[in-house]
C-alpha cells in the first residue's frame, strides 16, 4: 500500500499502529502494509468496526498482509468478538481486488496467486517462470478448496443470523 494510506492509520489509531516503519528485528510492520491499494476500505471498515468494539489498551496491529491472495490481519490482544470479525474481513478479502476495490475472484494463472477483478486481472503482469505450473498447482488447489469452505461457512452464517 502506499505509504501516505498507510500514514492515515497510523493517525487515526496511533496506539495500534505504533510499530509502523519501526525496526525490522522487531516488527513486521516495519515494512508497512504487504498489499496494494485496493484493499485500503477494507482495512480501514474492519478498524472502525474494531474501534466499536473497543478494545483494551495492549492491542496492537502486528502485521497486514496479501497471502494466498487473501488478506492477513495479525494482531495482539482484543478479544474473541475482534478475532472473529477479523477472520470474517479476511474472508471478504478473496471477493475484492487487491488493486484497485472493485469485485474481484481469484487468478490462480500467476506465479503468484491473487484476488484481482477482470481488468486488472488482464493488466497486471503472470510471471510465470517456465515449470512453475507444475509445483503450484496443488497447492493452488488446495487455496481455492478452503476459499470454498471459508465461503460455505460465511453463507451459513449469514443464514444463522437472520
Amino acid at each position: 500500500m502506499h505509504k501516505e494510506l498507510e500514514e492515515k492509520f497510523r493517525d487515526r489509531w496511533p496506539l495500534w499502529f505504533r510499530d509502523l516503519y519501526g525496526d525490522p528485528k522487531v516488527t513486521c510492520m516495519a515494512w508497512g502494509f504487504a498489499h496494494d491499494d485496493g484493499w485500503f476500505d477494507l482495512v480501514w471498515g474492519l478498524c472502525e468496526a474494531i474501534e466499536a468494539l473497543g478494545p483494551d489498551e495492549d492491542f496492537k496491529v502486528e502485521q497486514v498482509k496479501e497471502k494466498f491472495a487473501g488478506l492477513m490481519f495479525y494482531v495482539s490482544g482484543g478479544n474473541e468478538a475482534i478475532h472473529e470479525l477479523i477472520w470474517k474481513v479476511e474472508c471478504q478479502s478473496h471477493h475484492i481486488c487487491e488493486v484497485c476495490g472493485q469485485p474481484g475472484s481469484l487468478r490462480d494463472d500467476r506465479r503468484w496467486i491473487r484476488t484481482l477483478c477482470d481488468y486488472h486481472a488482464i493488466h497486471t503482469p503472470k510471471f510465470v517462470p517456465m515449470g512453475a505450473e507444475d509445483e503450484m498447482t496443488g497447492s493452488i488447489r488446495a487455496l481455492i478448496q478452503h476459499q470454498k469452505k471459508m465461503e460455505d461457512f460465511l453463507d451459513r452464517q449469514e443464514k444463522e443470523e437472520k
